[in-house]
């Protein structure tokens, strides 16, 4: 995982860091072509925070650059989803959702990432591209993903060995806020 760089009041995010780095819909710019390779198949799978959907995908695919300043304001309203209070809302915390709305996202995310990759090998090695699958959804979910998906089999056949499916099972059987973060799975 790499830290952000600042540069002025720019930060650069590589492709695979793992968080929230956005700000609401309404500050976020994208390239289309991102866009286009990850929209999901089923676009009901990400109807509830399509933006977290796309602000994950696109940054999979090319990193981001976030403007570390306020260059617009957010209009609040009665509609307003996760920021419905007087300053930042209370509906939800900064950069956070309900925890189910992160594993659909996750979930949308991995299987479209599976199914794109093939066609990504030219800009993207397949080991990053792995890392990055991995990295959103964790180890086991990782395996899972291997044995009902058949696309995933592009990039994680050859990762899933059988010393690190047994030390994937082994770690398991730590209570989860003991586990490393990366065996922390969402999906």
């Amino acid at each position: 995982m790499s830290t952000p760089k600042l540069t002025r009041h720019y930060y650069l995010l590589i492709g695979g860091t793992v968080g929230w780095f956005w700000s609401t819909t309404s500050g976020m710019m994208f390239r289309r072509a991102p866009l286009e390779i990850m929209r999901p198949s089923d676009p009901d799978e990400i109807r509830i925070c399509a933006d977290g959907y796309m602000a994950r995908a696109a940054h999979m695919i090319g990193g981001t650059v976030r403007i570390g300043r306020a260059l617009g304001s957010y209009r609040l309203h009665g509609g307003n989803g996760w920021a419905d209070g007087r300053i930042l809302g209370t509906g939800v915390g900064l950069g956070r959702m309900s925890p189910d709305t992160e594993i659909a996202i996750r979930r949308a995310l991995a299987n479209r990432w599976c199914e794109v990759a093939p066609g990504l090998e030219h800009l993207i090695s397949r080991q990053s591209m792995r890392r990055t699958l991995v990295d959103l959804i964790g180890l086991s979910a990782a395996f899972a993903l291997l044995e009902k998906n058949s696309d995933a089999g592009f990039l994680l056949k050859d990762w899933a060995t059988p010393q690190r499916k047994l030390q994937t099972r082994l770690i398991g059987l730590l209570p989860p806020k003991l586990r490393p973060r990366r065996f922390r799975d969402i999906v």
